[in-house]
């Protein structure tokens, strides 16, 4: 959210049509690569090479989704752009967290 309001804040003169846009794309560049390594040792503590890609889909995925909610609830409302993201980044964020749960960092079942 931090790099969001301030990609707006340095964005918002030079793009107005696409100013939320823009901010949304390079904030979820910067925290994809960052949070991917810290899920990927932490969270799910798996080291597969697939994830890194399964990973990328589903952060190219979300990062599309949440530009076009908060761009088209922004066009809707005219006002409240942080408050938009905050909303639907969190929604996303649960969503994501299941996907890479059941998905990017799905646990092999152990055969018998």
């Amino acid at each position: 959210m931090a790099l969001f309001g301030l990609f707006i804040w340095l964005r918002k003169d030079d793009a107005p049509e696409m100013y939320i846009v823009f901010p949304t794309i390079l904030a979820r560049i910067i925290s994809a690569t960052f949070i991917y390594s810290i899920n990927r040792k932490k969270v799910f503590e798996k080291d597969d090479e697939r994830s890194f890609v399964k990973y990328m889909i589903l952060a190219a995925t979300i990062m599309a989704l949440s530009a076009c909610l908060v761009h088209g609830l922004f066009f809707l409302t005219g006002r409240g752009e942080l408050v938009i993201k905050g909303v639907v980044d969190s929604v996303l964020f649960l969503v994501g967290f299941i996907i890479q749960r059941d998905w990017v960092f799905k646990k092999k079942k152990l055969k018998h």
